[in-house]
């Protein structure tokens, strides 16, 4: 396609074409894909699928397809030209990949030389304490040993702790690399995993936790009360014994495990140690005695490169397709950032309803004495503050419900309610994004906040801008009767911000007192009042939507 535009571009109507033989030769080529050209398939939401990615040095391509009966079916096709710009950044863009961990790799020594056969040197303690290990919300412990590793960037547990907890992990792959070689592995990530020390029942959390089959340290790195008593410079430090395998790696992305306490330092060849708040730890030579031997001598390091293989799809994604590299949301205007200034400033909890300030653009304006328009009548009002807001009824006729909507954009001299107010930024979740992690799980629940703007409270300085009239009882020979609102109103430009800012802050000031998923679900899984979320099983489900209950109960949101 490249001769084609190149002979196009700077052309006008009246201007010859430089039909060259290279622009012949692509003309050609367009014509036959034309007519060979594969039509769109259906979904499946059974078949395999696939994206294909293709680039040059002029434009990006893919294909998006699924298997079925034996052959590829194309779902979507995407094309994009690079600008000149793209084209001169892109080399430096490419194979920028971001490392997710360090973990640990257990090499044994090439045991083919006759001189390594029978030698060995004992082996060093390593960083391992006892610890105790339960989920957040279960009552289930278990007892191991955790592998306390600074030079790795991410948390590995084994198999056989999920297994014993209960504990279904999301699963994916990681690209494991070691010194060499470089090898996809399947795994699952574990969430809300939290470990003590064995004498202790102060809990810290863990991050998402990678699984493995097993942890590459051996028993013979584990330290023993025996080994430390040969010290006697250790003679404080207490080495609980367990019968267990090493089944954590913590990394230094749980720098609480990590933190020293205190710390004994080395005397002579012999160990340093390292007080936590797991317990202590040995590190160094053990000083066993020399007639210890092993057949095969073992070697070990860390400094694995482990990355997620869906963080280098999205890198791929976000190279090929430069339309997803935008943020869900837009930018903020300077009369955005004033808003959210106002709000953040006046929102406080009142009765157990968030309250927030009508953000006014300017404050301390006198309005003019509207009245005639809500009665269409002209009488005196003492306050200068208020602001009279005619209303009238919408019926739905499925609800079958009739809602009082207020015309806030009602002008008198010149100058209306809405007029005044802040508009605010969008803080509406995006649609396709809600949507689409909606379709994310297998198990799927919705649910919806009632009568949304009316769960916000306005403080009570600017309810009289929201003053109404109103017929007792519905009696029209009587005389009109004064009211205010409290609530944000339907028909108030700062409404929809203002509901969906105390959303935001609900999920924010419960963040220590309910899991991350509850708080993440509230604050990306909302579109304005409904929220659309899936999960792994219908367990998980139930656990979330009683916690996001809870949540807007504690609100009243």
């Amino acid at each position: 396609m490249r001769p084609l535009y190149e002979a196009l571009k700077a052309t006008t109507p009246i201007q010859a074409i430089d039909w060259t033989a290279e622009a012949e030769s692509a003309f050609t080529e367009v014509k036959t894909a034309f007519a060979q050209a594969a039509l769109l398939a259906h979904p499946s939401s059974t078949a395999p699928i696939s994206i294909t990615t293709d680039a040059s040095d002029y434009a990006v391509g893919a294909v998006h397809e699924q298997w079925v009966e034996g052959a590829w079916q194309p779902l979507a096709f995407f094309s994009y030209q690079l600008t000149p710009r793209e084209r001169n950044n892109i080399e430096s863009s490419k194979g920028k990949v971001k490392t997710v961990a360090n973990a640990l790799v257990d090499m044994d020594k090439d045991d083919s030389r006759e001189e390594d056969i029978g030698a060995g040197e004992p082996e060093g303690t390593l960083a391992i304490v006892p610890v105790k290990v339960k989920t957040k919300q279960g009552n289930t412990i278990i007892t191991t040993y955790a592998f306390l590793d600074p030079g790795s960037t991410a948390t590995f547990c084994t198999e056989s702790i999920l297994q014993q907890l209960q504990v279904t992990g999301r699963n994916t792959k990681i690209l494991l690399r070691t010194m060499n070689k470089e090898e996809s592995v399947k795994t699952s990530v574990a969430c809300d995993l939290e470990i003590c020390g064995l004498e202790s029942n102060q809990y810290v959390a863990l991050p998402p936790v990678y699984s493995q089959k097993k942890i590459p340290v051996r028993k013979a790195n584990i330290p023993s009360q025996e080994d430390v008593g040969q010290w006697e410079y250790l003679k404080e430090v207490n080495i609980p014994q367990i019968d267990a395998e090493v089944g954590l790696l913590i990394g230094c992305n749980v720098p609480k495990a990590l933190e020293p306490c205190k710390v004994i330092n080395s005397q002579g060849n012999g160990p340093y140690a390292v007080k936590t708040i797991l317990g202590w730890t040995i590190n160094g030579p053990l000083g066993r005695s020399d007639t210890t031997r092993w057949i095969k001598p073992v070697v070990t390091a860390n400094r694995i490169s482990v990355v997620e293989i869906e963080e280098l799809l999205k890198q791929q994604v976000k190279l090929d397709f430069p339309e997803h590299q935008h943020k869900e949301r837009l930018e903020m205007s300077r009369e955005d950032h004033k808003f959210m200034e106002s709000v953040s400033n006046s929102v406080k909890l009142v009765d157990g309803h968030y309250s927030i300030g009508l953000p006014l653009k300017e404050k301390g304006l006198d309005f003019p004495n509207n009245r005639r328009v809500a009665e269409q009548k002209d009488k005196a009002n003492q306050s200068k503050r208020s602001w009279y807001i005619p209303h009238h009824g919408v019926y739905h006729p499925k609800k079958r419900k009739l809602r009082v909507v207020f015309d806030c954009g009602a002008t008198y001299q010149g100058t209306s309610l809405n007029a005044r107010l802040l508009q605010g930024p969008d803080l509406t979740n995006s649609l396709i994004g809600v949507l689409t992690r909606f379709r994310q799980k297998n198990i799927a629940f919705m649910a919806d906040i009632e009568a949304m703007f009316h769960q916000v409270k306005v403080p009570e300085e600017d309810s009289d801008l929201l003053t109404f009239l109103w017929w007792p009882d519905g009696d029209l020979s009587s005389e009109l009767e004064e009211y205010q609102m409290v609530v944000h109103i339907f028909g108030a430009t700062s409404s929809p911000s203002c509901a969906n800012f105390a959303l935001q802050q609900c999920a924010r000031d419960n963040v220590d007192d309910f899991s991350p998923e509850a708080v993440s679900s509230m604050l990306r899984n909302f579109y304005v009042d409904h929220c659309l979320k899936s999960m792994e099983d219908e367990r998980k489900a139930v656990i979330i939507a009683h916690e996001l209950k809870t949540l807007c109960r504690n609100s009243v949101v």
